[in-house]
Parts: structure tokens; C-alpha cells; sequence
């Protein structure tokens, strides 16, 4: 078995798109309407989240949470804080691991890990 998709409802699929591309390079995959709602696969490399259009969703409680690896967590913080994203926890240091904490538009945590 194999990992394909993150889904994560939206009342604001552009916003929240802008939010992935900006932040995370994320690029647009397909786009779908399936019984009335608009869905979008995002994608970067390997990882895809699809976005579901719901607008009577209200914004998710932190349910939500996305963890990506990557080599240097002081680079890729140091990144998005010039592109205008702050953490919202940590950094935090442990024997194996450091990790940090954002926030995307929908409420969910988007933890970074490297190991």
C-alpha cells in the first residue's frame, strides 16, 4: 500500500491554493466537480493534498495536521519567514528530531520535521 492524498475541506479554495503555492510550491494538479463540489489536487513531488470547495464549511478546528520532512529546518524557516509566514510554535529541539509549527488558512497545523 502506498500513501496518495491529504483531503481538507475549504470555504476558500483560492485562498487557499495562493496559501500552498506561495508558501509551499505547491502546483495544481487537476481540478474536478464531483456532486457539486469543486475539488483540487495540489501537488509537489510526491505529496498531494486535495482541497474540497465546501462554503458552508466554517473554518476546521486544528483536526488537521500535516507534518513534512525536510533537510534544513533553519533554512526553510528562515524562507518562509521572508515570504511572511511565522511559526506559531517552536522551533523545538529533541534528541532525534527538531520540528516547528505554522498555521495554514483553514486552521491546519503544518508541522516541519527534520531528522
Amino acid at each position: 500500500m502506498n500513501w496518495d492524498h491529504v483531503g481538507m475541506e475549504t470555504s476558500r479554495l483560492d485562498e487557499t491554493l495562493k496559501f500552498y503555492q506561495t508558501f509551499f510550491k505547491f502546483e495544481e494538479e487537476q481540478a474536478i466537480t464531483f456532486q457539486k463540489e469543486n475539488i483540487l489536487f495540489i501537488r509537489r513531488g510526491a505529496i498531494r493534498l486535495e482541497l474540497i470547495e465546501n462554503q458552508q464549511a466554517s473554518p476546521p478546528s486544528q483536526q488537521l495536521h500535516i507534518c513534512w520532512r525536510v533537510p534544513s529546518l533553519k533554512k526553510e524557516m528562515i524562507r518562509l519567514q521572508k515570504l511572511g509566514l511565522l511559526p506559531v510554535e517552536g522551533p523545538f529541539a529533541f534528541d532525534l528530531f527538531k520540528t516547528v509549527f505554522y498555521k495554514g488558512p483553514n486552521n491546519e497545523i503544518i508541522e516541519l520535521i527534520q531528522r
